[in-house]
């Protein structure tokens, strides 16, 4: 008997890649956060504000991020008062922010666990990544003129394979292997 062709939307592949994402962003702000400055250094350098499902925590860790790159303190206050002095406090956003920076202060995450919580965060950014890939792969078959359809699918291959490069980076960082 042949494999049955299970048909998902669109909108059901984005979901379900972003809810494992989810779950482990406040936990990863909150490890950055408490990080000692070498693992926070790394994690910066893995890392970035695309690998965030919610905009909000993408916002968020830019702020973080840039604080541990400049070698300023990265601690949750540093970032509050970072936050405040851009004036990205105000507002409905601000007050979204603002919960998003306590949530995550208040994160029982070890620092500790930063590589894993990393490699999560950025697993899960990749096979969002990747099915974006397949639905503008799907589109250009159907709209694009065949003459542009191979260099649109090398487009795609070297992003996808800048992606697995970076993935081994944080894979070995976090000591996953993959087999």
């Amino acid at each position: 008997m042949g494999e049955e062709t299970i048909l998902i939307s669109e909108g059901d592949l984005a979901e379900a890649a972003g809810a494992d994402a989810e779950a482990y962003e406040v936990q990863l702000l909150g490890a950055l956060m408490w990080a000692p400055e070498h693992l926070a250094a790394t994690a910066a350098g893995l890392i970035g504000p695309a690998d965030f499902y919610r905009p909000a925590a993408g916002e968020l860790a830019a702020v973080i991020i840039e604080r541990i790159t400049d070698g300023r303190d990265y601690h949750p206050a540093a970032i509050l008062a970072a936050l405040t002095a851009t004036g990205k406090t105000s507002g409905q956003h601000g007050t979204t922010l603002a919960r998003l920076l306590t949530a995550a202060t208040t994160s029982p995450a070890d620092p500790l666990h930063l590589p894993a919580l990393t490699y999560l965060v950025a697993a899960a950014a990749a096979r969002r990544a990747y099915t974006a890939a397949a639905v503008t792969l799907d589109q250009a078959a159907r709209t694009a003129p065949e003459a542009r359809l191979f260099e649109q699918l090398l487009t795609i291959g070297h992003t996808a394979r800048a992606r697995e490069n970076r993935m081994t980076r944080i894979r070995a960082w976090a000591g996953h292997t993959t087999g």
